[in-house]
């Protein structure tokens, strides 16, 4: 195979506007680099800053450089009639044809292009990056200069081979006979690319399976082999000389197994006493709310009682974490240690959400249906689905990238119960969500989510197995997690996706098209397709009438705004008259749909066709989904003094996204009544439960003020914060609100940098505001650069998956996050010794949920601020002093820069919220000299 596989540099992203300054090209020629081209270009703007301190192009090295006007021609010829690769190519060529155009040239067509990045999405589907950097790395790949265009072309180059090789080991031969069957639907070069790889595979007879796998309707998959069992004796359970807690406690000892396992292992009193308590309340069948701090070793401290507990009743214990980081820790740490530490056996299951899991019947049917016409985007989804099955063991969307996880494709191959044919399936044996369903019934310890624990009891217990014994770890997250998945919403993109993909005026794809093709040669063709064609022109009506809603409360929202609250005020607005008359023409389209509806579950059922009967179940799961965000609006007219609904409002003003939301006001009822009421025994704990070293504030949001039996404990971190950490206040700081949004940046800028030199980086900026964080980071860019700090801020340089893995490798650097790194994230040792608050992090009391809750409270003469702004916001600081301190060993600094901790009432509230830690409240340039002297002990470790 012919191709040149190119890069270019550019000032910017937007090729309308910006400029050219490097091209290079290789021509590859059966995978050897044959011929090479590579020039600057010089600009006719500057070059910003940015961008040359990313590619190391300045203004001095392109005086002499040709202008695009002469570069680009010699450029394009050197490519002649080849196609071209690159990666994420389209990039490129857009580059080069709106700077072709200008010129009056012809350049390379994205449609006979080769995109590295969507190769490697689809041979390497597991993996969390896929930036050129990453792949090089991960397979090492020479890679000499990054982000200068040569070499990145010439990585490339050898990325795509290195890629051939890969898949021509791991995929078996009808899996390869299909992708390249798939390739050739996008275009003649990438059909090309795909069948070398055959070729190699057919020479080399190099297949070497990643797992043992399994074929079904000529689809490949790996075969579950994994064991979450512990094998051994029982002879710990039957000893009876020690209770519960005295054997959970003996396992965490130094006379237990764990020196033997560990040679730096020490017994945590903490630890021992939150397993006792643990074991007691579970055999006493007795409520548990307990704060552990950082550093206790919660998670072995609860999963050794459970495992204890759930052998010796033969009683289910339901493990439920907020995070899937907690939840991922617990199953491939926690649980090897386990292994090791029990001479009985224990099975264990983590259970997700059914849509997580994907569906194979769907995965099969959904690849059948491709086509030359198909979207090569969704052709590309398929072919990597189909390469991550020969991997993938349990079927689960988090094993994805982002990007793949939360691409529409998924949505089309999620396992649903409205679509599901039981047994009647092919692959009902091999069905991920039901294996999943079936292990967590067997086992004695189910891992889960807090999303689950509340879908579970909205669905009358259909989604977890039977259980009486629930550990809730992250537990100050609860009331937010019920308050969002007691309640609904429907989003307009949700809505306008879901009934795209039933059926779309002009597409060929939709799945309503494909049941009447389906059906052509059926006996029942002459019943089923007129159904077919009149759910159609419904969906299509239900459709214009649900957007003319949406438009009707988009008009609602005051511009400035992005939430309004709905109450029954809304019933005197002139729209509600209008909005009475759209939702009277909804019902009657769901009226005739539903009548099309009955038929279909009949005739899906009943189908002999397996295979074209799941198709019509298929149709209806989503048609079921339309209806119920359909359904939804029905509530508007009834709304109650117990539900808080209201109008969100994303996206951009010319492409408005909205949704609407109905939750219930107060939680703590529900969850009284529906769930500790009825369990024997929850446990919930956290780093951050008290406030004021009172549980009284979680008592309430969780409706356990009146539980008489709910045992409560609070268990001091085993770090000696007051050595390890410093809590400063610049007693000089200005008062922010008295300031504009640019004096605050600028103010800002000025102080978080001098914070970041003294420091030496190593620093985490936690704002509350993204508008605050992007101006505060232009501003600090140069005077850190000059420092030789790094600066890496949420949402400009990536998301925060992506800007906390660049902070982690850059030791140097400064990371301003916002709200989600508050908590959750795990940095110790060097990693981060310093971090900054920008604003006590108070909620926004505009919020719908949160002004509604407000109001009922003044109702009933409780105020409002010191009852639940004031003590959720001590929690939220309490959690990011947590990010500082995460081993004995580490040292750290917080600096807090809101004048109100030292100005307002409450402001001690704050200060004394942290055990052991006495604030140090001085001048700005004092605070900086303290800094830098506590942390020189972890810099001279550094350096020397």
């Amino acid at each position: 195979m012919d191709l040149v596989v190119l890069d270019i540099e550019t000032t910017g992203f937007r090729p309308d506007k910006d400029e050219i300054i490097e091209l290079a090209g290789v021509r590859f020629r059966e995978g050897i680099a044959v011929d090479e081209f590579s020039t600057l270009v010089k600009p006719n703007q500057g070059v910003p800053h940015q961008i040359s301190e990313l590619t190391g192009i300045d203004k001095s090295m392109l005086i002499d450089a040709p202008s695009v006007e002469k570069a680009l021609p010699d450029f394009l010829d050197f490519i002649g009639q080849s196609p071209v690769a690159g990666h994420n190519v389209r990039f490129d060529i857009q580059f080069l044809e709106a700077n072709a155009r200008r010129i009056g040239i012809s350049s390379p067509k994205l449609e006979n292009s080769l995109d590295s990045l969507a190769i490697a999405r689809i041979i390497l589907p597991k993996n969390s990056e896929y930036s050129l950097a990453a792949l090089v790395k991960q397979l090492d790949i020479t890679h000499e200069e990054q982000h200068r265009a040569l070499a990145d072309a010439k990585a490339t180059g050898e990325l795509l081979i290195k890629l051939q090789e890969i898949a021509s080991r791991k995929w078996p031969t009808n899996l390869l006979s299909e992708i390249c069957q798939l390739a050739s639907f996008i275009s003649p070069t990438v059909g090309a690319y795909f069948e070398e790889i055959r070729t190699l595979a057919e020479n080399e007879k190099s297949f070497q399976a990643i797992r043992p796998l399994d074929q079904i309707q000529g689809l490949s998959f790996a075969v579950v082999t994994e064991d979450h069992t512990i094998q051994g004796s029982n002879s710990l359970l039957e000893n009876n000389e020690l209770t519960l807690p005295e054997k959970s406690a003996h396992l965490l000892s130094s006379e237990g197994p764990l020196p033997q396992m560990f040679s730096q292992f020490a017994a945590r009193e903490a630890q021992m006493d939150m397993a006792r308590m643990v074991a007691d309340a579970l055999d006493n069948g007795q409520h548990l709310m307990i704060e552990a701090g950082t550093g206790t070793g919660k998670s072995l401290a609860y999963l050794v009682p459970s495992a204890l507990y759930a052998k010796s009743s033969e009683k289910k214990v339901v493990i439920s974490t907020h995070t899937l980081a907690l939840q991922d820790q617990i199953e491939h740490r926690d649980f090897p240690i386990l292994k090791k530490m029990f001479p009985f056996p224990v099975h264990l299951a983590v259970l997700k959400g059914r849509t997580n899991y994907a569906c194979l019947r769907k995965i099969r049917q959904e690849s059948a249906s491709l086509m030359m016409t198909s979207d090569s985007y969704e052709i590309q989804s398929f072919m990597m689905f189909m390469s991550w099955l020969v991997e993938t063991e349990r079927g689960l969307k988090d094993e994805l990238s982002v990007a793949a996880a939360s691409s529409g494709t998924w949505q089309r191959i999620q396992s649903e119960s409205d679509s599901c044919i039981g047994k009647r399936c092919a692959f009902f044996k091999r069905c991920y969500y039901f294996q999943a369903k079936q292990s967590a019934q067997q086992a004695d310890l189910v891992v889960t989510n807090h999303s689950l624990v509340f879908s579970d009891l909205k669905s009358d217990h259909r989604v977890l197995p039977s259980f009486d014994y629930l550990i809730m770890d992250e537990a100050h997250h609860v009331r937010d997690v019920a308050t969002k998945h007691l309640g609904s919403e429907v989003h307009w993109l949700q809505f306008l996706g879901l009934s795209y993909r039933l059926s779309r005026e002009g597409v060929r794809h939709s799945l309503l098209q494909d049941l009447r093709r389906k059906y052509t040669d059926s006996p029942q063709a002459e019943r089923i397709i007129p159904s077919i064609e009149r759910a159609e022109e419904h969906i299509l009506s239900l459709r214009q009438v649900m957007e003319r809603i949406f438009l009707l409360f988009s008009n609602l929202i005051p511009n400035e705004s992005k939430e309004l609250r709905l109450s029954d005020k809304i019933y005197r607005a002139p729209e509600w008259e209008e909005f009475l008359s759209l939702q009277k023409q909804l019902e009657n389209r769901m009226v005739s749909l539903q009548e099309e509806k009955n038929s279909w579950q009949k005739w899906g059922e009943e189908d002999e066709d397996t295979d074209r009967g799941g198709r019509m179940l298929d149709a209806l799961g989503y048609l079921e989904q339309l209806m119920a965000q359909c359904a939804l609006l029905f509530k508007l007219p009834l709304l109650t003094e117990t539900e808080v609904c209201w109008l969100e409002k994303n996206g951009t003003r010319e492409k408005p996204l909205l949704s609407l939301h109905f939750a219930p006001l107060d939680v703590s009822d529900i969850l009284c009544r529906e769930l500790f009421q009825k369990k024997d025994s929850i446990v919930l704990t956290s780093a951050t439960l008290t406030v004021n070293q009172s549980f009284d504030y979680a008592k309430r949001q969780l409706g356990l003020e009146k539980e008489e039996d709910l045992l409560t404990a609070t268990l001091p971190s085993p770090f000696d914060l007051g050595q390890q950490a410093r809590l400063c206040v610049p007693r000089n700081i200005p008062e922010m609100s008295k300031l504009s949004p640019e004096e605050t940046a600028h103010w800002l800028g000025q102080a978080l940098s001098r914070l970041a030199m003294a420091s030496g980086g190593r620093m985490l900026a936690l704002f509350t505001s993204h508008a605050l964080l992007k101006a505060t980071a232009a501003r600090m860019r140069s005077s850190l650069k000059a420092a030789n700090i790094n600066i890496l801020a949420q949402g400009v340089h990536g998301n925060r998956t992506q800007v906390l893995r660049a902070f982690k490798t850059h030791p140097r650097s400064v990371l301003l996050g916002a709200q989600s790194f508050w908590e959750g994230i795990d940095l110790p040792g060097d990693e981060l010794t310093t971090v900054a608050m920008i604003r006590l992090p108070f909620a926004p009391p505009s919020h719908p949920i949160t002004e509604m809750r407000h109001e009922q409270l003044k109702q009933e003469g409780i105020n409002p601020f010191l009852e639940d702004s004031l003590p959720e916001a001590i929690v939220r600081f309490r959690q990011g002093f947590g990010r500082l301190i995460r081993t004995k060993d580490d040292r750290g600094v917080v600096v807090i820069y809101d004048k109100r901790i030292l100005t307002a009432r409450y402001g001690s509230s704050f200060l004394h919220a942290l055990p052991g830690v006495h604030p140090l409240i001085s001048d700005e340039e004092t605070i900086y000299q303290e800094v830098q002297r506590f942390l020189q002990p972890t810099s001279d470790e550094e350096t020397g």
